[in-house]
């Protein structure tokens, strides 16, 4: 499982004083500043080498040489506008540290319909990172945003955990139904799809999703909107009977949370500040964990980049490779329920 590095000793050796109890506040956050980016460089190494199950071999009753898994693979679902896209975006961003994404994921991460509100149309897979003969890759899949949160897009859902999409398709239902097969008369409306969206052979455990995020607006009131709360809990009970135990919850634009704490305190001093950012953050974690039943540590609070071209944050890639590093975790135990 990846160190996170969680029992570092903030010890300053040199005055025998814990760096929290100097009064010099900027040397404190300078030195903050320089564990998290060690954090963060060690957290790019750990992922860089990762290999699936590797050191899980004593858990698995199979050969470990018998496990066909090239790719760790996440898929995101959530509300149109949530965030998903930036989010995948951001995930390159500091998982390279670089100011210019691979062609094909622009390209795949361009808003279309903006006009629309539609963002994100089609089931899409990216490879976070390739595989290599020493390690295993990391593919990640956007999804179009849940719109009407109704029987059909929870059906669209289904399908695409089950990993019975092809790449590049639009996951609707088929507004006809074949005439030469009789049986499609007697099924709902709302589990009819179009061969061609769908893959031909039964899907493989390498190709399936390994782990599953559900994205929302962090920085909304309710995060989920009274009246959907029933449908994400629906696509929660679906991934539980599938055995993913472990659902991510991303919630984005913890910026504009900052910006309404600032706004509220005014001239407070940094410490009352960040005091209530924090509290705003735990009441907005709680309605999740409320709203979903899902883990506290597996509700992650993200700050995505809004263009590849921003220099690289160390406060975004810490907590965006913690959460890379969670979602690994939660695939490894996906996988090892199979094996």
């Amino acid at each position: 499982k990846p160190n996170h590095n969680s029992n570092f000793d903030y010890t300053d050796y040199s005055n025998n004083k814990s760096i929290f109890d100097r009064s010099d506040k900027e040397e404190v956050i300078s030195n903050m500043d320089l564990i998290k980016q060690k954090n963060i460089e060690d957290m790019r190494k750990q992922i860089d080498q990762f290999k699936i199950l590797a050191d899980k071999k004593m858990f698995l009753n199979v050969n470990y040489n018998n496990i066909n898994v090239n790719f760790a693979n996440f898929v995101l679902f959530g509300p149109s506008g949530s965030g998903k896209s930036s989010f995948i975006r951001t995930l390159f961003k500091s998982l390279y540290a670089t100011k210019s994404l691979p062609p094909d994921v622009i390209d795949k991460l361009i808003i279309k319909n903006s006009y629309e509100n539609e963002g994100t149309l089609c089931f899409q897979r990216m490879i976070l990172k390739e595989e290599t003969l020493e390690n295993t890759g990391i593919r990640i899949c956007d999804t179009r945003g849940h719109i009407l949160m109704n029987k059909e897009e929870k059906e669209q859902f289904k399908l695409i955990v089950e990993g019975k999409v092809k790449d590049n398709v639009q996951v609707v239902q088929s507004s006809t139904r074949n005439p030469f097969l009789l049986w499609e008369f007697w099924k709902k409306d709302e589990i009819i799809f179009n061969e061609d969206i769908l893959v031909k052979d039964q899907p493989m455990i390498g190709t399936i999703p390994h782990t599953v995020l559900l994205v929302f607006d962090g920085s909304s009131e309710d995060i989920i909107n009274p009246d959907e709360v029933e449908f994400y809990r629906d696509l929660v009970s679906v991934c539980l009977a599938r055995g993913y135990a472990d659902i991510h919850v991303i919630l984005t634009r913890v910026d504009i949370l900052e910006e309404m704490a600032y706004k509220r305190k005014g001239k407070d001093n940094k410490e009352n500040i960040q005091n209530l950012i924090h509290s705003i953050k735990d009441q907005q974690i709680e309605k999740v964990i409320e709203c979903l039943g899902v883990k506290r540590s597996n509700v992650h609070f993200i700050e995505n980049y809004l263009s590849e071209k921003y220099e690289n944050n160390v406060e975004i890639d810490y907590h965006v490779l913690k959460a890379l590093n969670e979602m690994i975790s939660s695939a490894e135990q996906f996988l090892l329920l199979f094996y």
